[in-house]
């Protein structure tokens, strides 16, 4: 109920294991995550898929399984929720037209979103968005223009910052004209490199895209920036994080930051739930974002009759890492909101001898507390007349 309460015991903990289960393993609903290629025209300095990227793209036998694919999931009206994501997946902007428009045809419910770095978002793609289904675009624009230009450079354009956002006000203009809904998430990727620049960016792009989201995606201190980040010394630690976000409140108010503890739902993300598949451009099955290009976090292929193969990882995903069953978690004060950290996080440290901070960054010394004191505090500025009854 996105209650803070004292304690959980038994009868409560196991209330939330049969609800996250149910959620777990809901065949009503199915997140897809497609990979139209796992080639990149940007080669951003923190990218876990760094290693990854190939010139691989999506052929046309891999096309029609994912179509026989997708429409198996999809039978008895079951919801489908598309994701395209890459590489840059609009470097293969012609596979996403023709697999949208054959998932049409299917005449089934689903809505679609893309993960972008918008660099090839033009007029001619924005006036497909509708047909294809698209109705929520994400966009990371990593500071001020210099700061973006040194941090997401273009395999031969180094100054991507004013194309992307030249792109984003075409896009605003065509939707408000058409009247057609989009709603676009601009993500400014935060590590101790280019924290200080946060508040300017944030204020800087809401003055010029007021209807975009713009929030910040923390570079963690974990096993994907491994060589990636100085040697970890540009990623968050969670108390980095947390200090972040004090600092933001106590020097630039209200900068898009959500203080109050975030519910993602109990039974975690796409990694962790039975129906829900990330797949590759040669039809490999993931369970998780961070594992696209890793050959030996492939789970399946749409391409064999049983898709799924390799059920020791599978079952890892769904049963190993429960954070219902970890003698830490299980008893935390945290649990369920934190969902028990990422998921893939928590399958490194159990299966491959990693340790990496799975905890929310609200856990440490008097942090909830000040957290919580800040969104009561934002609730009175917004709401004045809630004074004597503050809604959460």
């Amino acid at each position: 109920m996105g209650v803070i309460c004292d304690g959980v015991d038994d009868d409560i903990r196991n209330r939330l294991k049969l609800i996250s289960a149910l959620d777990k393993y809901n065949r009503d609903c199915s997140n897809l995550t497609i990979i139209p290629t796992l080639d990149c025209n940007f080669r951003c300095t923190y990218c876990y898929e760094k290693d990854r990227i190939k010139p691989v793209y999506m052929t046309d036998e891999t096309e029609n399984a994912l179509i026989e694919f997708i429409e198996q999931k999809s039978k008895g009206g079951k919801e489908l929720r598309i994701q395209w994501f890459g590489g840059e997946p609009l470097l293969a902007y012609e596979r996403i037209v023709s697999i949208s428009r054959k998932i049409n045809k299917l005449n089934i419910n689903y809505e679609s979103a893309i993960i972008t770095n918008g660099y090839l978002l033009n007029l001619e793609k924005i006036e497909l968005l509708k047909e294809l289904k698209i109705d929520k675009i994400q966009i990371t624009i990593d500071g001020m223009e210099e700061t973006h230009n040194k941090r997401r450079p273009h395999l031969r354009d180094h100054k991507t910052y004013n194309t992307i956002l030249n792109n984003i006000e075409t896009l605003f203009d065509y939707t408000k004209s058409n009247n057609i809904n989009i709603k676009l998430d601009i993500r400014i990727n935060v590590d101790n490199q280019n924290k200080k620049e946060y508040s300017q960016s944030y204020k800087e792009l809401k003055l010029r895209f007021p209807l975009a989201i713009v929030y910040p995606g923390i570079v963690k201190n974990d096993a994907l920036t491994t060589d990636r980040c100085n040697n970890l010394s540009c990623a968050f630690s969670r108390k980095d994080t947390s200090e972040f976000y004090l600092e933001q409140y106590n020097t630039s108010a209200e900068v898009g930051l959500d203080y109050y503890p975030t519910w993602y739902g109990i039974a975690g993300c796409t990694a962790t739930r039975f129906n829900d598949f990330v797949v590759g451009p040669q039809g490999e099955i993931y369970a998780c974002w961070h594992n696209v290009g890793d050959d030996k976090m492939i789970m399946g292929n749409i391409h064999n009759g049983e898709v799924i193969s390799n059920h020791i990882l599978f079952t890892r995903f769904l049963e190993g890492i429960d954070p219902f069953e970890n003698d830490k978690c299980k008893n935390c004060f945290y649990l369920p909101i934190c969902g028990g950290g990422c998921p893939y996080d928590r399958i490194l440290n159990k299966y491959y001898g990693q340790h990496i901070e799975t905890c929310t960054m609200h856990k440490g010394k008097k942090t909830l507390e000040k957290m919580l004191e800040i969104h009561y505090e934002m609730k009175l500025k917004h709401k004045p007349e809630n004074i004597g009854n503050i809604t959460i």
